[in-house]
């Protein structure tokens, strides 16, 4: 089967994007940008008699180069310097699992084969894309498709390796248990709350909010409905011209008067079509770049010419435009102080606060007194009483409006507990106070009076909760027990020539004194 999709005739010679791999492989010598000489030559590394050549680790290199450089963009430099050494011990686990999986016989079949090598033409919303693979099937050259069923092969045994190693992790009933215990555990406390926004004067605000006016406009938006014909980027010739003869059909209609939204609904393969092609309102940036600059050039009630984008063919509709426009202080008091506080403004008035309550309390000074006298936080009326709060996970009866009465101060989403604020108060022993908490939203003292244990009727509501994360968990670490194992047995010789080249590319990293 794959030798008769190798045997297929070439109807051009190669795919632009073919062509770029090729030549970004031959170039990315390394992955380095230096050629073979400089790094040595030879072969990379050896895992019990295999052999990593260059060539397998500069395709490999490119393959992660890419996906980390769309991953982090313009932070891509923060990982780079790691991607050598990350590249090499993918490869050595590689070899290591193919090896392995010969002692057990993994076999892989065509047709899985086909199946993995389809997982490359799907786009962004998961679909297969048939008439890109068959261009791709047809067009690429031979060296090109053994090569990415030679990668499918490796990726589905090592998987079926894995999988086969995992499934031998076991998860126990006391572990269930224990774990329900632990993280499902409860507690009644009570916190005075210290907030840095407090020791921020409204002059401060004013001052601030006149430097920084533009963090605060608001940047011109469109409303704007569609109607898209779907494509892929790849698509055939005679699968464009059939796309563009339908799209301006539909145009034609709508000039000559047909109505627009009642044309999305009817044609429209785009989500929004049920909704008369309305995209709502968007700014700059949140738009596919062909499909923003057309609506963008567009005036109130004007209606685009078909527009190409990755994801087919467009027509566009202008429905509003809101210019951009500074907003006045009041619109954004609160954003102008949560940038104030993150960039630490009235974190030192507020430290200096909470430590001399701290100091008060542990002079003999009543917490319930101090909390209605000088905590900042929602419950100081109460003496700082949170009532009972979960550790992690709460139980399906909790009532989760304590944490969206809360936000801001204990909860950063208004449905959980402050991670930093949850480690603090769940280490203190009953009717211990602690000591003053740093957290995103300001200085805490916690007291907890007393530990509730999660009931056990409470347990059968959550098993299915618990039972999942506990089995990954186990999973991963039977694996990678299994694997490091394997790995202490392996015989592996890297090239000194590369380590020695990598040492200095370390080196080249470290700022210079």
């Amino acid at each position: 089967m794959l030798r008769k999709m190798r045997k297929k005739k070439f109807i051009g010679y190669i795919l632009w994007a073919v062509v770029i791999a090729f030549i970004g492989t031959i170039f990315f010598v390394w992955g380095m940008g230096r050629s073979q000489q400089e790094r040595g030559g030879g072969q990379i590394a050896t895992v019990n008699g295999q052999e990593i050549s260059p060539t397998e680790y500069q395709q490999t290199y490119k393959r992660y180069a890419d996906f980390y450089r769309k991953l982090y963009k313009d932070e891509f430099e923060t990982v780079e310097k790691d991607l050598p050494k990350r590249v090499v011990d993918d490869l050595i686990r590689s070899k290591i699992l193919l090896g392995e999986a010969k002692h057990w016989k993994i076999t892989v079949s065509d047709k899985e084969i086909v199946e993995e090598l389809k997982k490359s033409f799907k786009d962004e919303e998961g679909n297969f894309q048939p008439a890109a693979y068959e261009r791709y099937r047809q067009q690429a050259p031979h060296s090109w498709w053994r090569n990415l069923e030679k990668n499918a092969r490796e990726d589905i045994i090592a998987g079926k390796l894995e999988k086969m190693v995992k499934a031998t992790a076991n998860v126990t009933e006391t572990e269930v248990l224990n774990y329900y215990q632990r993280e499902y555990l409860s507690a009644k406390l009570a916190h005075i709350f210290i907030d840095p926004e407090h020791y921020i004067t409204p002059e401060e605000i004013e001052t601030y909010f006149q430097e920084h006016r533009d963090d605060f406009k608001a940047e011109e938006q469109v409303k704007a409905s569609h109607i898209l014909i779907k494509l892929d980027e790849n698509a055939t010739a005679e699968d464009e011209a059939k796309a563009k003869e339908k799209i301006d059909n539909i145009l034609a209609q709508i000039r000559a008067g047909a109505d627009f939204a009642a044309m999305a609904k009817e044609h429209s393969e785009d989500s929004s079509g049920p909704k008369g092609g309305d995209l709502g309102f968007f700014g700059r940036g949140r738009m596919v770049k062909k499909f923003e600059e057309a609506a963008f050039a567009l005036s109130e009630g004007e209606i685009s010419e078909p527009v190409r984008t990755n994801f087919g063919y467009h027509i566009i509709r202008l429905e509003e435009k809101k210019p951009a426009k500074y907003k006045n202080l009041k619109e954004v008091r609160d954003q102008v102080l949560e940038k104030m506080v993150k960039e630490e403004e009235g974190w030192a008035e507020a430290g200096a606060e909470v430590k001399r309550i701290s100091e008060g309390l542990k002079s003999g000074s009543d917490f319930d007194t101090m909390a209605r006298k000088f905590s900042h936080g929602k419950t100081s009326s109460k003496g700082g009483d949170l009532g009972i709060i979960p550790k992690g996970s709460p139980l399906p009866d909790f009532d989760k409006q304590v944490f969206k009465d809360l936000k801001g101060e204990i909860s950063p989403y208004g449905w959980n507990l402050d991670r930093d604020f949850a480690k603090a108060a769940f280490a203190l022993s009953e009717g211990e106070t602690s000591e003053p908490v740093k957290t995103k939203f300001g200085y805490h003292i916690i007291k907890l009076e007393r530990f509730i244990p999660p009931p056990p009727e409470g347990l059968e509501k959550v098993w299915e909760d618990i039972l999942p994360k506990l089995k990954a968990k186990r999973e991963r670490r039977t694996f990678d027990e299994w694997y490091n194992t394997l790995k202490a047995k392996a015989k592996i010789e890297i090239s000194p020539a590369f380590l020695r080249v990598m040492a200095e590319d370390e080196k080249d990293t470290k700022p210079q004194g």
